[in-house]
């Protein structure tokens, strides 16, 4: 499943408000960064780069620890620590896989259970702050550069108006952001889970497919990894079994890419004009006139076999309402790290 929480997203607390983090204190200090999933840990020190335009610092020492090596996040976070060796960072935030309730969390991939309080003693910093990492992956589209997006759909951002973050991997994440009081806020969701439309005649019988199999068929089930063998799947039984069975989204890909397999390739289309019709639709449902913006382990890897000519396409056909659409940008998020950079981003705000 997609890792957004409408109600969980633990900013209940007030962040960063005590006397001892402020802004001055932020430009020589740096924060320490993390991005916790089930498998990987990923760390890093984030400091403005000097410039003073909003969200523009840099975020060095990045690491990538692996969980199963440690008996709990307090020891996992320790060890990187102890490879800081020029500055001790006082406070940091957390991007986390999973709900962020108040002060506890609970990783139950991997049996860590800590609070936030109790984290930051242990680990001998003055605060610890959490978000979830979908919400960190929102804020990130705030820090991008420009070699770590490219724009597929051409269009114009509004100034300030709002944007739409779409993530498809493991699940499919939704985010909106909105500017408000010279903020920018993310508002997260389940839009993941929303029951699929088909986009063709094709499209239809996937899904009748998938229904039989699931009972429930959502943009999820599309538009994952999971998602994209799924598609193929049902393919391949519309089709007769005339291809040969392939059970992850790296295979899918590879055989389409490489021309071995014409049921691949439909694949992936399929795939795209899917992702492109519900961007489309997400982007009417917020205002998004600042922007879709798709990252993900998934689309930028499939990115070189996509037909943007359909993809435009598929994105701006909605009847009626197809002129909205058509100044709305969307881009391809290439960057790496971006939960650092997006929990960075956050941080800076809970600054001002």
């Amino acid at each position: 499943m997609g890792h957004q929480h409408s109600e969980e997203q633990g900013f209940d607390r007030p962040p960063f408000k005590s006397s001892y983090v402020t802004k001055s204190y932020h430009e020589t200090t740096p924060f320490v960064v993390a991005d916790v999933g089930g498998t990987n840990a990923r760390f890093g020190l984030l400091k403005p780069d000097g410039t003073g335009r909003p969200f523009s610092y840099d975020v060095s020492d990045i690491k990538t620890l692996p969980c199963e090596h440690y008996g709990s996040f307090q020891d996992c976070f320790l060890d990187y620590l102890s490879t800081v060796t020029a500055v001790r960072p006082r406070a940091g935030a957390i991007a986390l896989a999973g709900p962020v309730i108040g002060d506890e969390f609970s990783m139950t991939n991997r049996g860590w259970r800590f609070s936030l309080s109790g984290l930051a003693a242990e680990v001998g910093l003055e605060r610890v702050e959490a978000m979830n990492d979908f919400a960190a992956q929102a804020y990130s589209i705030l820090t991008l550069k420009k070699d770590q997006h490219t724009q597929i759909v051409e269009g114009a951002a509004a100034e300030n108006a709002p944007k739409v973050v779409l993530g498809p991997g493991t699940g499919l994440g939704v985010a909106g952001l909105t500017h408000l009081n010279d903020k920018w806020n993310v508002l997260p969701g389940e839009g993941g889970h929303l029951r699929a439309a088909p986009v063709s005649p094709l499209a239809a019988e996937v899904i009748e497919y998938l229904t039989s199999r699931y009972q429930y068929v959502s943009y999820e089930r599309l538009l994952s990894g999971p998602g994209l063998v799924n598609i193929y799947q049902a393919l391949l039984a519309i089709e007769g079994n005339t291809g040969r069975d392939i059970t992850t989204a790296a295979q899918v890909s590879q055989n389409a890419a490489n021309g071995e397999s014409a049921l691949a390739m439909k694949a992936v289309r399929l795939f795209s004009e899917t992702l492109a019709s519900f961007a489309g639709d997400v982007a009417m449902l917020m205002g998004a006139r600042a922007g879709v913006y798709i990252g993900g382990g998934i689309f930028p890897k499939l990115l070189p076999q996509i037909a943007i000519s359909e993809f435009t396409s598929a994105f701006r056909s909605k009847g009626p309402m197809s002129h909205y659409l058509e100044n709305i940008p969307v881009e391809v998020i290439t960057g790496e790290y971006l939960a650092l950079h997006g929990a960075g981003a956050w941080l800076e705000q809970c600054l001002q």
